[in-house]
């Protein structure tokens, strides 16, 4: 608690420090152009300090956030005009307002130069891989991008006319869409080295991630990342109780892997991603070694009950047989799990059997595969293993569909250390020590006697039986932690005042305790060193506003989704938190936004007043006092009901990150 208040002060002190380096700008300019500053306010309030300095009165407010310059004629007596006072704004040319104008932003704009020279010098951060990657780790498989084709694996090279850039792309240019988002980039099959274009258009709609915050997706709804175990960072006194307790029983601790191993295959798929193991593990299929024509491959196939399938009595009675012969007596065998698939006694496929229920037929058999691994099986084909595990028999195949089970295939590098890499090269080291016929020898042997475990770097681990979060253990002691955790989380759901909100966290709540894993998130992505030069990361920065306000002014982004002062304070203090590196990458970030937002031509802002000065310029004519008054008002006004907009938002989504929400 104290340290979160220490990194909220910090926060709070850091945008008052960028407000102050802002007013600082204006102070020296005036000074240089012979404006004569009756004082400057550090902070906000009543003066608890003051002291003359050089001519101007310096204060010391109660607030000790921001700043501000009094310069003479500003705010003086409405008898005088401001433009008869010689020392004072607008008593001097044009030019030399627009110099001091201009001087507030540009001081914003040198000090994220600077703070980025700072980072680039200290070696830039640590990011992660997924940040930078430009290969899709999942896509909805109920998008329309999904139906096209794209998969995990795929590259991503453009959205629109918008080169891709890194991972934010991926929500920020549905976020911007209007209706429908073109994407362009390449398949890849990488175990057969052949890769081909794609540019498709496809409609953004709801992520269902993120489907209460308003964000929106194409489909893709995980960048690429690695998946390198480590489970050290579960030992006891590391995290809370339930969470080490779940690692200890967790089924990966019997399954030959070893710490930095690198998850790259599973159930027949190369894995790019946690979102899509996670599918694998949850979609009720087996994977199954099947022999044809003298040829051997993997299949994943529908796993499904007794109950759903349409049998003919002389197939009932033989599962029923089986059944009896595999020692599932205490099972009822309309609750047996079955392929649908009608087998001989030594495994081979006799006939595709049908669901009672067309849904149930087409989500087993769905028009568009996944991958040439859901190819349905053929009549004379022989399963010859399921899940890794030989079989001879159809009770033996009946026994090993019971439950569901993943083959793992991990890339071993030998080393105790990860080393990072620069992000220039990340996307080309994704693959990089990848020895493709090793891994394929490797996959071929999955299920086949006698087959190699291993193939250069590359371990097949033995198959590993997902658990539902609950039945990790049968320990009483990690049953009542778990059980206390669930009412915690219902009784947060309880107090929701907003109904909408409390059903659809009660469904999230059904849904992840009725998922598969294997325990705690073993898994981590790789660190990337990202350490452009200053110039070019304050590029990057400036692109994002520029997109940013340019998707604010066609309508195409809604200003919800736009950070106000509270979100800012939130954002420096959650990476102060993080660490040093990160809290000024954040710090030069909002400096740069606060020099960029003030030159806006909005005339409460400076950009207001250079365009004035400039109109001023131009037409040889000076603007009214009343005139910008009149201008400016209405201005400031709609200023603070958009800043109390944000902040309203900003508030939401604090509070709504607090009640689990």
């Amino acid at each position: 608690m104290l340290e979160s208040l220490l990194y909220l002060l910090a926060a709070l002190a850091a945008l008052g420090f960028l407000i102050f380096v802002h007013e600082l700008g204006h102070y020296y300019m005036a000074r240089h152009v012979g404006i004569r500053v009756e004082a400057f306010g550090i902070g906000f309030g009543r003066p608890v300090y003051k002291w003359m300095h050089d001519g101007v009165e310096w204060r010391l407010n109660w607030i000790p956030f921001g700043g501000y310059v009094k310069m003479k004629g500003a705010d003086d007596d409405e008898s005088v005009d401001p433009y008869t006072v010689a020392d004072g704004f607008f008593g001097k040319p044009p030019i030399d307002r627009i110099k001091v104008s201009l001087a507030g932003p540009l001081a914003n704009l040198l000090l994220a130069l600077a703070v980025f020279g700072v980072l680039w010098l200290m070696g830039g951060r640590d990011k992660s891989y997924a940040e930078f990657s430009n290969k899709v780790g999942w896509v909805d498989p109920k998008s329309e991008l999904y139906q096209m084709g794209v998969r995990p694996g795929d590259q991503i090279s453009a959205y629109g006319d918008h080169l891709f850039t890194n991972a934010k792309d991926h929500l920020y240019e549905p976020l911007v869409a209007r209706g429908q988002l073109r994407v362009r980039g390449e398949h890849f099959d990488y175990l057969q080295g052949t890769h081909a274009p794609f540019d498709v258009s496809a409609p953004v709609y709801t992520n269902p991630r993120f489907g209460d915050k308003g964000l929106k997706t194409a489909g893709i709804l995980e960048p690429a990342s690695f998946l390198i175990y480590e489970p050290q960072k579960y030992e006891a006194g590391k995290v809370d109780e339930l969470v080490h307790l779940m690692a200890t029983y967790s089924p990966l601790t019997e399954s030959g892997i070893r710490p930095n191993d690198r998850l790259i295959w599973a159930n027949g798929e190369l894995i790019f991603s946690q979102g899509q193991l996670s599918y694998l593990l949850n979609e009720s299929r087996a994977l199954v070694t099947v022999q044809r024509g003298g040829k051997t491959f993997l299949r994943r196939i529908p796993r499904t009950q007794f109950a759903e399938l349409r049998l003919s009595p002389a197939v009932r009675e033989e599962i029923v047989d089986w059944q009896h012969e595999a020692g599932l007596q205490g099972v009822k065998t309309a609750k047996l799990t079955l392929i649908p698939y009608n087998i001989t006694h030594d495994g081979i496929v006799e006939e595709t059997l049908t669901f009672i229920d067309p849904e149930h037929q087409k989500a087993a058999f769905p028009a568009v595969l996944y991958s040439s691994a859901e190819e349905s099986l053929k009549v004379g084909d022989k399963i010859i293993a399921v899940n890794g595990i030989p079989v001879t028999t159809a009770h033996d195949i009946l026994l090993q569909v019971q439950e569901p089970r993943v083959v793992m295939i991990v890339m071993r590098d030998g080393t105790e250390e990860i080393h990072n890499m620069l992000w220039t090269q990340a996307n080309q080291d994704y693959f990089r020590d990848v020895k493709w016929n090793q891994l394929e020898t490797v996959i071929d042997g999955v299920g086949v006697s006698n087959s190699p475990e291993m193939s250069g770097n590359f371990y097949r681990l033995k198959p590993v039986t997902p658990k539902v979060h609950s039945a990790f253990s049968t320990s009483p002691e990690l049953q009542a932690l778990y059980t206390n955790e669930v009412r915690t989380l219902q009784k947060h759901i309880d107090e929701m005042e907003d109904p909408e909100r409390r059903s659809q966290a009660i469904e999230s709540l059904k849904q992840a305790q009725g998922l598969l894993h294997l325990g705690p998130p073993y898994f981590v992505d790789r660190t990337v060193v990202f350490n452009p030069s200053p110039l070019a990361l304050f590029n990057n920065v400036l692109d994002e506003i520029w997109r940013t306000l340019s998707a604010l002014v066609s309508g195409t982004l809604s200003p919800k989704f736009i950070a106000g002062p509270v979100g800012l304070v939130q954002m420096i203090q959650e990476n102060w938190s993080v660490g040093i590196k990160e809290g000024l990458f954040w710090l030069g970030a909002v400096s740069l936004n606060l020099g960029i937002l003030n030159l806006l031509p909005i005339p409460v802002l400076d950009g207001g007043s250079i365009c004035f000065s400039l109109f001023e310029l131009v037409t040889r004519r000076q603007i009214k006092i009343k005139t910008l008054e009149k201008l400016v008002i209405p201005f400031a006004i709609l200023l603070v009901v958009f800043f109390v907009y944000l902040t309203y938002n900003d508030v939401s989504r604090i509070v709504s990150r607090i009640l689990g929400g």
